[in-house]
């Protein structure tokens, strides 16, 4: 068997040579015993193939067996956990565990979501919200399509039906006064990942994973008065969500002294050791206690502060620059996160129909980058308001 790890990498490649011919390939596998297994059946295609022989399938593992093959894969492409937490939760149903990966159909499927749907007192286990389902089965296809399409385990796939209108549209946004109030009540670093959050849209675990090599702080203002970049490459839930993000001034206050206090590699670390970054649900721990307090609207926290950001940003610029800004993969999900304020509604119909008729001409006011960064700065913008707009 050939099986190695390239260099500092955390997954198994193999490499043989057959008929005079080179194989190398990785095996997404981070386990040796797996790798070499994978290595084992190529190899015996190679052969089959040589001599015309189609290769029997070997028996395909089940759901619980198959947990750590994709574990390793899920692992291997993104540092994000999102789908670890749902596909462990498909496990606790044992008629779907315990059950081959190729014979998983449409009827096992909605036995689990008819059992997640219902909670057990006996076995402490709570009803999953439709919600949850839907995600577990998210977790649950993404599995069945890497075995399908990658490791070509089974020859088809199920059809997955979602649960529909689950996701309640975020409607509450943070006032000034309420951010302000929000700000002052905060410990650190609540404080300063919220401050990142209003004025970037950068998420919890984008924070959280974030390096100082990853931000590119400058002492003065570019001419378009920001202070740098951050460029988010780690803690992404897919690919997507890799994007660079501009920093204004409350921005660099809040940078400048995380990463002179932090002793690592991290720009958030531990209260008590800037050796060590912040754990996972630091954060998370900090908002909920906040607002156990009292004092604050139930949705309030580090994601309604990005959506805050997004709901302005919607202001300022086309859905689809909104998109890239975000990090988003489909734009019916920008769409969900941006919502039009009563006051937009009424200055668009006022625009078209302000003096009872429809406007021949609807002119418009272009501002300069420079001019941009200093309204979302907060400060004062003088426009020159050209000569053929007639206010009478």
């Amino acid at each position: 068997m050939a099986v190695s790890k390239r260099d500092e990498g955390k997954t198994y490649y193999y490499e043989f040579e057959l008929f005079g011919q080179r194989y190398k390939k990785s095996t997404r596998c981070k386990n040796k015993r797996d790798a070499e297994a994978i290595e084992a059946a190529a190899r015996l295609k190679v052969i089959n193939d040589r001599a015309g022989i189609q290769s029997p399938r070997p028996p395909a593992p089940t759901l619980r067996e198959f947990r750590q093959t994709f574990f390793d894969w899920v692992t291997s492409n993104s540092k994000s956990d999102y789908f670890l937490g749902k596909f462990n939760k498909l496990l606790l149903f044992p008629k779907l565990a315990d059950t081959p990966i190729d014979r998983i159909d449409e009827p096992l499927i909605e036995a689990f979501k008819t059992w997640a749907l219902k909670g057990d007192e006996t076995e402490n286990r709570k009803a999953f919200t439709k919600e949850n389902i839907n995600r577990s089965v998210g977790a649950l296809r993404k599995a069945l399509r890497y075995a399908r399409f990658k490791l070509k385990f089974i020859d088809k796939l199920p059809l997955f039906d979602m649960y529909e209108g689950t996701a309640s549209p975020r409607e509450y946004v943070f006032s000034q006064e309420d951010y302000e109030h929000w700000l002052n009540s905060s410990p650190e670093p609540l404080k300063s990942a919220s401050i990142l959050a209003r004025n970037s849209g950068i998420c919890r675990g984008e924070m959280l994973a974030l390096q100082r090599d990853c931000v590119k702080l400058l002492e003065k203002p570019d001419q378009d008065g920001f202070f740098g970049e951050i460029e988010v490459r780690r803690g992404l839930k897919r690919g997507c969500r890799r994007r660079t993000l501009k920093i204004n001034r409350p921005m660099r206050d809040v940078l400048q002294p995380l990463i002179a206090k932090s002793s690592c590699a991290h720009v958030f670390t531990t209260p008590d050791d800037a050796e060590q970054p912040l754990s996972g649900d630091s954060l998370s721990c900090q908002a909920c206690r906040l607002k156990a307090k009292g004092g604050f609207h139930k949705e309030a926290g580090l994601h309604t502060l990005r959506h805050t950001f997004l709901t302005e940003m919607a202001d300022l610029a086309d859905i689809f620059t909104l998109q890239k800004i975000a990090g988003h993969n489909q734009i019916k999900t920008t769409a969900r996160y941006v919502h039009p304020q009563k006051r937009a509604i009424e200055s668009a119909f006022k625009k078209l129909f302000g003096n009872g008729q429809a406007a021949a001409v609807i002119n418009e006011v272009v501002l300069s980058s420079t001019q941009l960064a200093c309204l979302l700065a907060g400060e004062v913008v003088l426009l020159a308001v050209p000569a053929a707009l007639n206010f009478d």
